[in-house]
């Protein structure tokens, strides 16, 4: 499972996702990752997955504060992030990312 470090616009739907994906991270969007987006004020999330037949699209939105995300080098575009920590995320627990 892929975060991607820059936030995205959440205008973006699949197929603006899918392009991101391709174009900014350099990666197959139909690869079968899941690939996870952040608004800019980390409020929302979006994951994007490829299956057999077509993509899935999971929209999170916390009521309350914001998702406090890793500190990814500035050279990287994206980083890998465990099941556990992308349950972390959707729960609200913050604090446990380990990236």
């Amino acid at each position: 499972m892929r975060l991607a470090r820059e936030p995205v616009d959440f205008r973006k739907q699949i197929d603006g996702l899918a392009m991101v994906v391709g174009r900014s991270l350099g990666r197959d969007p139909m690869c079968g990752e899941l690939f996870v987006f952040h608004n800019r004020r980390r409020t929302a999330l979006k994951a994007l997955y490829w299956t057999p037949n077509g993509f899935v699209l999971l929209y999170k939105r916390l009521e309350r504060h914001g998702f406090k995300l890793p500190v990814l080098p500035e050279t990287a575009t994206d980083a890998e992030v465990s099941t556990e920590d992308f349950q972390a995320l959707l729960d609200g627990l913050t604090t446990r990312l380990s990236v």
